[in-house]
């Protein structure tokens, strides 16, 4: 069985995790239950894996925010090629208008 500084630390952390903003910091908890040198350790261990987790969930948001700029700047190329090469004469084929027609709905959406 935990002992109950243990579980008051575990908590602690469980809040930190859930609610970063909470105020919750390593000094307050270890110095709120008085715990053993490994409860004190294992907390320390938890504490740097959470901040590695924050740094890469910050790292990933980054990346789709790129990937999302990317795929936008792509279908502005892909219609303003496909307006050219109606400008030039040649066709496009029916699906390629219909994502069009679709991309023209979706942005309808969403400026409602």
């Amino acid at each position: 069985m935990i002992p109950l500084s243990g579980r008051h630390q575990i908590h602690s952390l469980c809040a930190a995790v859930k609610n970063p903003d909470s105020g919750v910091h390593s000094s307050s908890v270890n110095t709120a239950a008085g715990g053993g040198e490994e409860e004190k350790k294992r907390i320390e261990e938890l504490e740097k894996e959470l901040e590695g987790v924050k740094g890469k969930m910050g790292e990933n948001e980054k990346e789709h925010e790129d990937l999302l700029v990317l795929l936008e700047e792509m279908s502005e190329k892909r219609k303003k090629d496909r307006e050219r090469i109606k400008a030039l004469g040649g066709e496009v084929s029916e699906d390629e208008e219909e994502d069009e027609e679709l991309e023209v709905d979706d942005d309808k959406e969403d400026k409602e």
